[in-house]
């Protein structure tokens, strides 16, 4: 019985794959990948980028449900009716910093407490960086967030980029809403 995968020649041989078939192969593998890394790349930027998003806007709410009840505004995050489930707040810092995902640090603007009730966060894209003051210089891209409840600019986002890298993230993450 003849297999599948080998080639019958007239003399009776039986022959499998050539080096240049099999070089053809992986020539289309790794062009495809190499077309598919990149996108992916920028597909998972985005979906952090979205989650650090959420988390601020969740930081948002709180802040304003702890003026509410208290007629105060707290710049501790842990004063705040929220749980951040894959963030923590990072500590020995002079602002309210709060560390998602190993990928992004969240600067509250708690320097000025009444620019923090307003709205404005700061997503630094560090991945990797442990400390806030490494993550604050060598961050690909910092995206500027205003909500609703700010006065002078509301919803308005600012992508500030700093890297090559940070400069397709931003593009990747401009359609973001």
């Amino acid at each position: 019985m003849k297999k599948i995968y080998q080639k019958s020649l007239p003399a009776g041989k039986n022959v499998g794959f050539t080096l240049i078939e099999l070089l053809v192969v992986v020539l289309i593998i790794g062009i495809l990948s190499a077309i598919a890394l990149p996108q992916y790349e920028k597909a998972v930027v985005k979906a952090r980028t979205i989650n650090a998003i959420e988390t601020g806007e969740s930081i948002v709410r709180a802040s304003e449900v702890y003026y509410l009840a208290n007629g105060k505004y707290s710049p501790i995050v842990d004063d705040l009716d929220i749980s951040l489930s894959q963030c923590a707040e990072i500590s020995g810092t002079s602002r309210s910093v709060i560390k998602c995902d190993d990928y992004f640090m969240i600067d509250l603007l708690s320097a000025d407490i009444e620019a923090a009730t307003k709205g404005d966060l700061q997503l630094f894209y560090c991945p990797g960086a442990e400390d806030w003051e490494a993550c604050r210089e060598k961050a690909d891209f910092v995206y500027l967030i205003n909500f609703n409840v700010h006065p002078s600019a509301p919803n308005r986002r600012v992508c500030n980029v700093r890297t090559d890298k940070g400069r397709v993230y931003c593009k990747a993450i401009s359609s973001i809403k």
